[in-house]
């Protein structure tokens, strides 16, 4: 089987090595389909290739899969702390990533499919502009705090009308989120996975597309655990001097956290849902309660039978 790095920039380079990692052909062409169709036309067999994950690896994944062309996408990060090198060019990358893919070692990206890329996209430049507009509205106030003052009339008259400018842009973004909302909505809203997300409580329509187009199809996590790794909810462990050591009680105390959220938002959900099938069962209205919950008595509603029943708890609701 033979191994291709793929260094894509404005031109791309190309490296391509056989079994036992001897290079059998290497290129620099164009970021045009013909040329690397072309290239991969002249490499026959069974191929594997693998590109970093830059902005650009779209056009290059729709073009090679349908050739046989088994194509991985290298995570950026990782990969340069495995293979750092003292001398960095476009070919020598290339055949770094070629060895890599090799040896099994490339440290692999999420490659998401072609019919959630557009709202992936659209759903990042949402963030930037939420990011925009929260940064109008700092400028604002470190401006007024800059001058010591609590109004802008009170600013000098150029700051005023940077003032100004200011708040124009942050009504323009504030208007594009809205627009890109609006188009979102009935995109992903009829899906199922949408509609599980949105059923659990804290969840509403933005953080559930985060979720749905940030993750992709759960399946790809074979185990709770990596899913809880990929989202970065596990502690690293670490041995400085031969002595175990992990991250700190900060993180077991986030983990602790995101698993009791996840399980109760869990349990509110089922609960409601069991009550309100009773009552309806019942004749009753699911939404009206039978009486007041209390901490005392939590297994039931307070009433006052049950207050009868227990004298201490009569009387502290009988003392001023």
């Amino acid at each position: 089987m033979l191994q291709s790095g793929i260094d894509l920039h404005k031109r791309m380079v190309l490296s391509t090595i056989d079994a036992e990692g001897q290079c059998v052909a290497e290129a620099e062409l164009p970021t045009t389909r013909a040329a690397v169709q072309a290239y991969f036309a002249a490499q026959p067999g069974s191929h594997r290739a693998v590109v970093e994950s830059t902005a650009t690896w779209y056009w290059l994944r729709d073009l090679l899969v349908p050739l046989g062309v088994d194509l991985r996408l290298g995570h950026s990060k990782y990969i340069k702390a495995i293979s750092y090198a003292k001398v960095k060019t476009d070919a020598v990358d290339a055949h770094t990533l070629a060895q890599l893919l090799r040896n099994d070692l490339i440290p692999e990206g999420h490659m998401i499919s072609a019919e959630h890329r557009e709202e992936r996209d659209l759903l990042r430049a949402r963030l930037r502009l939420v990011a925009q507009q929260v940064r109008c509205r700092l400028t604002v106030e470190g401006l007024l705090a800059q001058y010591n003052v609590t109004s802008v009339g009170s600013l000098p008259e150029l700051v005023q009308w940077r003032v100004e400018m200011l708040a124009q842009h942050r009504t323009l973004v504030s208007a594009h989120i809205k627009q890109i909302e609006q188009a979102l909505v009935p995109r992903l809203v009829p899906t199922p996975d949408a509609e599980r997300l949105l059923y659990i409580p804290g969840i509403g329509k933005i953080v559930a597309f985060t979720v749905l187009l940030e993750i992709g199809d759960i399946a790809r996590f074979p185990t709770v655990n990596g899913f809880f790794s990929y989202c970065r909810l596990v502690p690293v462990p670490g041995t400085p001097a031969g002595r175990c050591a992990s991250s700190g009680r900060r993180m077991a105390t986030s983990i602790s956290r995101s698993r009791f959220t996840t399980r109760r938002c869990a349990r509110s959900s089922t609960s409601r849902r069991s009550s309100a099938s009773i009552e309806a069962r019942r004749g009753g209205n699911p939404r009206r309660s039978r009486g007041r919950w209390s901490p005392r008595n939590s297994r039931g509603p307070c009433t006052s039978s049950s207050l009868a029943r227990r004298p201490s708890m009569a009387r502290s609701r009988a003392s001023p």
